[in-house]
């Protein structure tokens, strides 16, 4: 079996995507990895769970998945059986013409004219359509959720289960959590949560505390977050300086991280509480 990592570099690569063009790619599937997060997949160092495994194959176009990740070009799950790269394509140009069509189900006139300008001119519009139907369904949830927080009305978030350290460092595995029931205690911007475990963020927080976490990829100067550094995850406070980046923990004992440009590190959150 291939694995994940190099399979996904592979195909990025044919796509002539930069790692960051393809996380950009992502954020229309709701989803917002940093390049570093994408370079850790390629390097197997972590993987994307399984919502942003399928998005990463609907934006590197790997219809046949088990061909692609497990070297079995007659899968029985793949829809293309049989055809060749240029079938394959073929069949995929006359997809995209019958699902933008709003008509073909009641046997109206067929395209007969199908360009590679047609087909990408239909791609576009989807994208489109898509994007602002997913804005569109962000806004009506998002007062949805205001408003039922507001009345004191419970919500579910993810509460991982390995949590991040406030000590040495552990890895966050992105599928280990458990869902929880939170109310209007739990601040309404929060998107999951973890356990702290060690001292190194006392007095402020102390080992097995759960922190609400809101997702972003980047700090300001002097704010506490949840950074992946190495393939480890971390509960510290940013300290910007001219001299680069450094991670503090408020508890005296522990030593400043400081961040070399060899290092790896993206920022999973925001910590609110």
């Amino acid at each position: 079996m291939e694995k994940i990592g190099s399979t996904i570099a592979k195909k990025r690569k044919e796509a002539k995507l930069s790692q960051g063009e393809l996380a950009e790619e992502l954020k229309a599937f709701g989803f917002a990895p940093s390049a570093a997060s994408i370079s850790s997949w390629e390097k197997d160092v972590s993987v994307p769970n399984a919502l942003q495994f399928m998005a990463v194959c609907k934006v590197l176009k790997i219809d046949n998945i088990l061909g692609e990740f497990e070297n079995a070009p007659d899968a029985v799950n793949d829809v293309f059986n049989g055809l060749n790269e240029e079938g394959r394509k073929r069949a995929k140009e006359y997809i995209s013409l019958l699902l933008l069509s709003k008509e073909f189900t009641e046997a109206k006139p067929v395209v007969t004219n199908i360009t590679e300008e047609t087909v990408s001119a239909g791609r576009d519009k989807k994208r489109i359509d898509a994007k602002k139907a997913s804005m569109d369904d962000s806004k009506r949830i998002s007062k949805s959720v205001s408003e039922d927080i507001s009345k004191g009305v419970t919500r579910i978030l993810k509460l991982y289960n390995l949590p991040a350290s406030a000590g040495t460092g552990e890895f966050l595995d992105g599928e280990d959590y458990t869902e929880v029931e939170v109310g209007p205690e739990v601040s309404m911007a929060a998107d999951f949560g973890i356990r702290i475990k060690g001292n190194s963020m006392e007095p402020r927080y102390v080992n097995g505390q759960t922190v609400w976490i809101k997702r972003c990829e980047n700090l300001q100067n002097g704010e506490i977050g949840i950074f992946f550094l190495n393939g480890n995850a971390y509960c510290k406070k940013l300290q910007k300086s001219e001299n680069g980046l450094s991670l503090i923990s408020l508890n005296p004992d522990y030593d400043t991280i400081t961040v070399t440009e060899e290092d790896e590190i993206s920022v999973f959150g925001k910590v609110l509480n």
